[in-house]
C-alpha cells in the first residue's frame, strides 16, 4: 500500500485465483498497468480464450505471468472471478516503478481492493508487492489458535459450521501447525457464483509470494442450515483452508505435485464434501485401476478422474505416514516443489517403482470405517 506516495506496505499474499504477476519480455518492456488492465479486461467479458491466449504469449516473450508451473490460470475455478466488477486505477507508473490499485466489486456490493506495486530491475518488471486486501468492517471468528477467519458482513455463518471447520482443522495441525504463535488471517470471498478463500498475513516470508485454492462451496449451500449440509461445507472449507496453510508452511510459491497437494487435503477432509473414509474406500475398491506413481505425476491422467485418484492420493499419504512417519512426509513435502524435484526426493525411501509396488499392497490390505450417513455410497461417479 502506498503511503504518501513514498513508502510501500510490503504484504505476503498467497490468493485464490489471481495471478502473481512478474514481467518480463525479449521483445520489449511493456507497461504492468496495461498488462493488467488488458488481462482483467478479458475477464470482465468472460473472455476465457483470449485470457488464455495472453498467458500463453507471456511466456513466448518472456513474461511471466502467473506463478502456477503447471496450468495457465484460468480454468473452471477462474470464471467464478468473472462475475466482478474491475477497475484498475494507475497510482504512479513511470520507467521503473508502477504503482496500482485494482477494485473487484461483487454482485452483492462487497468490494476488494488490490494494491499492486511492481518495479524494474535489470531490465525486468518484477511484483515487489502483492495484493493487500482492504475490508476492515468485516466479521472474525478464531479457528484454533492461529487462524482467524473473516467474512464479509453479507453472509452469516452458524456456530456449527465454525466449529466443524475448527475441528478438521485441528486434525490437520499434527503436520500443519505454525510454530511462532502468530495468527493468520484467512477470507471466506463471495461472489455471484460461489464462495473462495483468500488470504494474507504480513511479512510472513518478505522474500515470497504465492496463490492457492479454489472455490469452497457455492452460497447455495453455505445458507442452508441443514446439519448435514453444514459438515459437508466444513470439509470443503478446511480443505481449502489446508491448501493455504501449506502453501504458507511449506512453500513452492503454490505449488506441489498434486500428489501430495490434493492427497493432503483429502486425507484430512475428503473432497468435494465427501469424507476422506468413502474417498479411501472407493480407492481400495477400485485398486487395480490406479495408475502407477509415475503415471499419476501425469496432470491429464491426474485429473482425469479427480474423485478416484484424490482418494487413491489420500490412502497414499496414509502409506508414507504410516511407514515412514510424519517427519518424512513433511521432508518430502517441502522438497517437491517440481516432479522433478519429487522423483529425487521419494528416492531418499525407495526408488518410484518399488514405492509404487509397496503402495499398492499398503491399499490391499488397508480397511477403512465408513461413516454411517455415507455406507453403500463408495461408487460414486468418477
Amino acid at each position: 500500500m502506498v503511503r504518501n506516495n513514498k513508502q510501500v506496505k510490503k504484504v505476503t499474499v498467497f490468493i485464490a485465483v489471481f495471478p502473481m504477476l512478474f514481467f518480463s519480455c525479449g521483445k520489449g518492456i511493456v507497461s504492468p498497468s496495461k498488462l493488467l488492465e488488458k488481462y482483467y479486461g478479458y475477464l470482465k467479458k468472460n473472455d476465457i480464450e483470449s485470457a488464455n491466449t495472453l498467458w500463453h504469449d507471456s511466456f513466448e516473450c518472456g513474461y511471466k505471468l502467473v506463478d502456477w508451473h503447471f496450468a495457465p490460470p484460468l480454468t473452471d475455478q477462474v470464471s467464478l472471478y468473472a462475475s466482478y466488477e474491475r477497475n484498475v486505477t494507475v497510482v504512479r507508473e513511470n520507467e521503473n516503478v508502477a504503482l496500482m490499485k485494482l477494485d473487484l466489486i461483487s454482485g452483492e456490493g462487497d468490494t476488494l481492493r488490490l494494491d499492486y506495486c511492481a518495479k524494474k530491475i535489470s531490465d525486468r518488471w518484477k511484483l515487489v508487492n502483492s495484493p493487500e486486501i482492504e475490508c476492515a468492517n468485516w466479521d472474525s471468528v478464531l479457528i484454533g489458535d492461529d487462524i482467524v477467519v473473516r467474512h464479509s458482513p453479507t453472509y452469516s455463518y452458524s456456530k456449527l459450521f465454525y466449529s466443524s471447520l475448527a475441528a478438521l482443522y485441528g486434525k490437520a495441525k499434527i503436520l500443519l501447525g505454525y510454530e511462532d504463535g502468530k495468527k493468520r488471517q484467512v477470507f471466506l470471498v463471495p461472489s455471484q457464483a460461489g464462495v473462495s478463500f483468500l488470504s494474507y498475513s504480513f511479512k510472513l516470508i518478505p522474500s515470497r509470494s504465492f496463490s492457492a485454492c479454489g472455490i469452497v462451496f457455492s452460497k447455495y449451500t453455505l445458507e442452508s442450515r441443514h446439519r448435514d449440509m453444514i459438515n459437508i461445507n466444513a470439509r470443503l472449507a478446511a480443505r481449502e483452508l489446508i491448501h493455504v496453510v501449506a502453501f504458507d508452511i511449506f512453500g513452492h510459491d503454490g505449488y506441489s505435485v498434486p500428489l501430495l497437494r490434493e492427497g493432503l487435503a483429502t486425507y484430512f477432509c475428503g473432497t468435494d464434501g465427501i469424507p476422506t473414509e468413502v474417498c479411501m474406500s472407493q480407492a481400495i475398491n477400485m485398486v487395480d485401476s490406479i495408475p502407477s506413481l509415475s503415471e499419476l505425476l501425469d496432470l491429464d491422467v491426474f485429473y482425469s478422474h479427480r474423485n478416484l485418484y484424490y482418494g487413491a492420493a489420500a490412502t497414499f499419504i496414509d502409506f508414507l505416514v504410516n511407514k515412514y512417519g510424519w517427519d518424512k512426509l513433511k521432508e518430502i513435502y517441502k522438497r517437491s516443489s517440481s516432479i522433478e524435484d519429487f522423483k529425487i526426493s521419494i528416492e531418499s525411501i525407495s526408488s518410484l517403482d518399488s514405492l509404487d509396488v509397496m503402495w499398492k499392497n499398503y491399499i490391499r490390505g488397508l480397511h477403512v470405517e465408513i461413516p454411517k450417513t455415507w455406507r453403500g455410497m463408495t461408487d460414486f461417479e468418477i
